[in-house]
């Protein structure tokens, strides 16, 4: 006969592995300066906990590049995955002509429950104006940007990740419409990409407007930044198991309550 202890111990192992232990929630519409404070340990949304928060602003002038008190991080859950809208408010990010403003934004996503994997990343950006150029130095013209390093199952600092890095998610706007990635139907581009499940991602954002065009009127205003990020669903066996540590944790409870 099988030890009562034994398989009570088995039963939470189970039953654990399905309901993971629950943090802080994200906060939706808090600045990037609240979410830096946070630290190693972050907050958590829709089993995905985001961390290490680090916005940096970098450019040249004439440009406005906000402190990571002006810009906003709004929560969202859709088809593109779990993750946040970061926006500006009007002319706080923009260039004008012969500069550019440019910010970057680290963070650490990683998965809250030992089943689930990330295996999606999805990026868009929106400008309410790219006009300017081109001319002979710089031929594209104006335009606003936003790229995408990540190093594959990394839960700590980006730097720390720096061999490990992969590029290439990239989406830009120019004035003729998306140079890089597609549109969003919305005035927006968009872009994502695939990969084997991991368990986390830190992850590098270069976010720009550029204007070094210097075309008369050369214009860029940068209003918001999307990334998300889609975890694989469990197996239908593992859900069978942590179902059957359920149900033998319930009757061994039964039974103990007879003895």
């Amino acid at each position: 006969m099988i030890d009562k202890k034994i398989v009570l111990a088995l039963s939470l192992c189970l039953a654990g592995s399905l309901i993971p232990l629950q943090g802080a929630a994200c906060t939706s519409g808090a600045t990037i300066a609240t979410y830096e404070a946070l630290l190693g340990t972050g907050c958590e949304l829709n089993g995905l906990n985001f961390s290490n928060f680090v916005w940096t602003p970098t450019g040249s002038n004439p440009h406005s590049t906000p402190l990571d008190t002006q810009a906003t991080l709004t929560t969202l859950l859709n088809a593109n995955g779990t993750g946040f809208l970061i926006s500006w408010p009007t002319n706080t990010f923009f260039s004008g002509g012969g500069g550019f403003a440019d910010g970057e934004l680290k963070f650490v996503v990683k998965t809250v429950s030992t089943l689930a994997t990330l295996t999606s990343m999805y990026q868009q950006i929106d400008a309410s104006a790219v006009v300017g150029g081109p001319t002979s130095d710089h031929p594209n013209g104006s335009y606003a940007d936003v790229s995408e390093n990540y190093a594959l199952n990394c839960a700590v600092t980006y730097l720390s990740c720096a061999g490990q890095v992969v590029p290439g998610l990239e989406s830009q706007i120019r004035a003729s419409g998306c140079a890089l990635g597609t549109s969003d139907g919305a005035g927006g581009c968009k872009n994502s990409v695939s990969f084997a499940g991991v368990a986390a991602l830190s992850v590098r954002k270069d976010i720009r407007a550029d204007a070094t065009a210097g075309a008369p009127g050369a214009n860029v205003v940068l209003t918001g930044v999307v990334d998300q990020f889609g975890a694989a669903v469990p197996e239908p066996g593992t859900y069978l198991l942590s179902c059957i540590g359920l149900g033998l944790l319930f009757l061994s409870k039964r039974k103990f309550s007879r003895s």
